[in-house]
């Protein structure tokens, strides 16, 4: 047996404790690129996510829609993560 520990990435993905059995991230939930492409995808996932942020606004405004729901926490959320990364 090893004496090492296997300490999940934060973006781990698998819930059900695979990983730690394996001693191994199993659910590929750290992304493996180069630096400049890791910058490059993260961008347009930023923007991507500021256009998503901003419909379900827009949506929220037009249907009435009350606060509280999971997906309200993820808009609330995701606004913040938008508003600090911005260029």
């Amino acid at each position: 047996m090893s004496s090492e520990t296997f300490i999940p990435h934060p973006s781990c993905t698998v819930a059900s404790g695979d990983c730690f059995v394996a001693a191994r991230c199993i659910g590929k939930c750290q992304t493996c690129l180069p630096a400049y492409e890791a910058n490059v995808e993260l961008t347009e996932a930023l923007r991507l996510l500021k256009e998503l942020h901003e419909y379900t606004l827009m949506f929220r405004g037009m249907t009435g829609y009350v606060d509280g729901s999971g997906i309200d926490a993820t808009v609330k959320r995701a606004g913040i993560f938008i508003s600090r990364n911005r260029p």
